[in-house]
């Protein structure tokens, strides 16, 4: 877990450096602008910067797996990420409830201090998490060769110190990398 949350904020750190909806999705065409991830959490606007929002698909020993990631940039940055183990295409993928495909969601949120950037404040939110039932869902409703749009929602928890996050009217809108 350590060496996941650690590869995961060198990842966000990377894409902090080099960068800067209302409508309830329960279905349907994603309302996200090309080449970005948008969402409400609580409360709040989110929505990704270009440069640092990406999607891959990759298929080894017959499983394939989507990763779609977006972060907001800056030194107050926002970040999800949504990963399908066991992608099998266009439809609806809940968060906790079955074993396969295995679907996970995070949101996280990273301060840097340009006096000390390599001690940056991070907290992490995940869903699923222990006892959470179905977390959340996303719907893949557009898949080509070269681009991804769907919506999603989820409940995440931060687990140092047991508070939630929710994720509402998430929409994406990617070309694959």
């Amino acid at each position: 877990m350590r060496l996941a949350k650690n590869t995961f904020f060198l990842m966000l750190l990377s894409l902090v450096i080099f960068s800067g909806c209302k409508k309830d999705n329960e279905g349907g065409e994603s309302p996200a602008e090309n080449g970005t991830i948008q969402a409400t959490v609580e409360g709040s606007s989110f929505k990704s910067v270009k440069i640092a929002t990406s999607a891959t698909k990759t298929t080894a020993q017959g499983t394939t797996t989507l990763m779609i990631q977006g972060n907001t940039g800056g030194q107050d940055a926002k970040a999800i990420v949504i990963t399908i183990i066991g992608f099998e295409g266009k439809g609806v993928y809940k968060f906790g409830e079955q074993m396969v495909p295995i679907v996970t969601g995070s949101y996280s949120e990273i301060k840097i201090d340009l006096d000390n950037p390599n001690n940056p404040e991070i907290k992490f939110w995940t869903a699923p998490y222990e006892d959470s039932g179905v977390a959340g869902k996303i719907e893949v409703t557009k898949l080509s060769e070269t681009n991804i749009e769907g919506v999603f929602n989820f409940k995440a928890k931060n687990n140092d110190d047991g508070s939630f996050k929710t994720v509402n009217s998430g929409s994406f809108n990617i070309d694959f990398k």
